[in-house]
């Protein structure tokens, strides 16, 4: 009986990962088969789910990679195993090893990104930077800006693949866009005006006072001047920024653990 073709058993062992496609265990040790290419339909029609009339060729789709001791199992229970639930099985492995490679690429993809993205974002000193506010605010705390430079020169890192990955990055990105909105404000009597309002085309107020005002240079942080504020101002300012905090932490929390679990390799 010939052997089936170099491509077919390239074909068959590549599909199946060199793997049993019942149990999972691999045909291979130390680069020695191990296993069977066995037929799902025999060669003699005496043989196992033989068939009068037809004989069973050594073509991929009459062949499933399976371990000795499934092989000999099947053969011996060929009631318990007609052709069609090993062509079933031999399907539903070969498509499983399928979405294990690509699930494979596409984590080593987001990893490789979170990887080169976090050499320039602080990611894990993003939490104190703002647990002072509404009070003072690192001026290093800045995520949107460093990350669209990173897409301009990689535009194929985002979305990441993983989309539960992309919904918790973008929650921390507009949090912080938030959160950079109303540090950026400023009062006009008691109306608040955001950073978005601030930028449209209009003369400002002649009573503008600005939220944070001040650079130093110890610590690098930023200052709200609290001297200037009424009172109510300073009600509004520190109710609103610890709101936005608040819902800033507890999606930090979420994509950091997140991350902690799923790509635990990274480097931070």
């Amino acid at each position: 009986m010939r052997q089936p073709s170099l491509p077919t058993i390239k074909l068959l062992f590549s599909r199946s990962a060199g793997l049993c496609n019942i149990c999972g265990q691999s045909v291979l040790e130390k680069d020695v088969v191990i296993g069977d290419m066995a037929h799902v339909i025999a060669h003699s029609p005496d043989g196992p789910r033989g068939l009068r009339g037809q004989s069973g060729d050594n073509s991929y789709e009459n062949l499933i990679l399976l371990c000795l001791k499934d092989h000999r199992i099947v053969d011996r229970k060929k009631d318990l195993y007609p052709a069609e639930m090993l062509l079933e099985k031999k399907r539903c492995f070969e498509e499983n090893i399928k979405k294990r490679i690509q699930f494979d690429f596409e984590y080593d993809q987001d990893l490789t990104s979170l990887n080169n993205l976090f050499i320039y974002i602080p990611i894990k000193k993003f939490y104190g930077m703002v647990s002072d506010l509404p009070f003072k605010i690192s001026i290093n705390f800045d995520a949107a800006g460093i990350f669209q430079d990173y897409f301009k020169d990689d535009p194929t890192f985002y979305p990441f693949r993983d989309s539960k990955l992309t919904n918790y990055w973008d929650n921390l990105l507009y949090d912080m866009h938030k959160i950079d909105e109303l540090v950026k404000g400023y009062f006009s009597g008691d109306k608040f005006i955001t950073l978005e309002e601030r930028m449209k085309p209009k003369k400002a107020p002649d009573d503008m006072t600005v939220i944070h005002c001040t650079y130093i240079n110890e610590g690098g942080f930023m200052y709200m001047n609290k001297s200037v504020f009424n009172r109510n101002q300073r009600d509004f300012l520190e109710s609103e920024m610890t709101k936005l905090v608040n819902i800033f932490l507890e999606n930090y929390h979420c994509f950091i653990k997140y991350i902690h679990e799923q790509y635990r390799t990274v480097k931070w």
